[in-house]
């Protein structure tokens, strides 16, 4: 691909985003029936199953950069450049969901709540390591990223032993509409292949995701040296931008189906594992801890997705339902802080 135009970069760039998107937009369906046929509900499977699987490209991303390129300055800036723009997608997804009202009026599930504040936590480990050059180390490793792992384990159990226990609901008995008070379980559609086939499907479908996002990488690193870009701006912009498709095709497809709990478990799951892939990233480079190669940018993308986490755990225990132009005011300010 070195011998290629920047053009037809380009285009192997946006034919892996389409197969990307291809995948993606199946990978709700079956990851939806696994989650009812298993019982690990929505949110656990948003936030582990579908979440490890549409961040694979994140994973080749980041595999690819740090062992192969030895570029972590493109693997820390995709994971944390695509967080405040994976979280835009609830924004999108507010927008195009079928009934009226906000997205989290929909969601009154205590689990977002921990993973929201989860994911939070991760992102200010990170920010906190970045401003410390990633000082102090233990065996060569940022001690914070080994917080951060700790804490990525921590957030994992919590969601699974909460994930059918509503601790946590609206004061108003009729905050909730009633057709989504015990669970947003979307159609009732049911797919006929056996659960075996299922996870087949599934694997096939991921391992898609997965090239696509290998492909991407390769063609972006190649556009950063032909443009003259650099790998810092196009790791944070298009990169994370390819990278994301996944959590947009599922996101939106999740919210099509009325499964809202799933949609925005997706987007916080997605979150938090592409934040935890930088302990990854720490293990694979051998030239010291990554966050040394992390520039003040990154800081603050990492800063405005914490920000825009916050609105819509706001969002979710607010829960007045009040909109703007369609979408919810927790989305319409996500949006302006993004845009801004």
């Amino acid at each position: 691909m070195e011998s290629l135009s920047p053009w037809l970069n380009g285009l192997l760039f946006l034919l892996a985003a389409a197969a990307i998107w291809w995948a993606g937009t199946r990978l709700e369906r079956c990851a939806d029936t696994i989650s009812r046929r298993t019982g690990l509900g929505q949110a656990f499977t948003g936030m582990l199953l579908l979440a490890v699987a549409t961040s694979l490209p994140e994973v080749a991303t980041t595999v690819t950069a740090v062992a192969l390129l030895d570029n972590p300055t493109l693997a820390v800036h995709n994971l944390l450049g695509g967080v405040a723009l994976q979280t835009a997608i609830l924004a999108v997804a507010d927008g195009v969901k079928r009934r009226r009202g906000a997205l989290t009026f929909f969601s009154p599930r205590f689990v977002l709540l921990i993973e929201g504040v989860g994911l939070v936590l991760l992102l200010q480990l990170t920010i906190a390591g970045i401003t410390a050059r990633g000082i102090p180390t233990i065996f060569g490793t940022s001690s914070w990223l080994i917080l951060l792992l700790l804490g990525y384990v921590a957030l994992m159990y919590l969601v699974y032993r909460y994930r059918g226990q509503p601790s946590w609901t609206p004061t108003r008995v009729d905050d909730v509409p009633e057709e989504v008070r015990v669970e947003d379980a979307g159609p009732d559609e049911e797919d006929r292949r056996s659960t075996t086939g299922l996870w087949l499907l599934f694997g096939g479908l991921s391992l898609l995701v997965l090239a696509g996002g290998w492909l991407a990488t390769q063609t972006a690193e190649l556009l950063a040296e032909q443009t003259g870009l650099g790998p810092a701006f196009l790791g944070a912009t298009l990169l994370a931008a390819a990278t994301s498709l996944p959590e947009v095709s599922t996101t939106i497809a999740a919210t099509r189906n009325d499964r809202y709990t799933l949609a925005i478990s997706n987007v916080f799951g997605s979150n938090a594992f592409d934040v935890g892939l930088l302990f990854l990233a720490e293990i694979l480079y051998r030239g010291g801890t990554i966050l040394g190669h992390a520039e003040r940018s990154v800081v603050f993308v990492a800063a405005i997705g914490s920000i825009m986490t916050c609105i819509y755990l706001w969002g979710l225990m607010e829960r007045e339902n009040r909109t703007v132009f369609r979408i919810g005011l927790d989305s319409a300010v996500a949006v302006l802080v993004y845009a801004g």
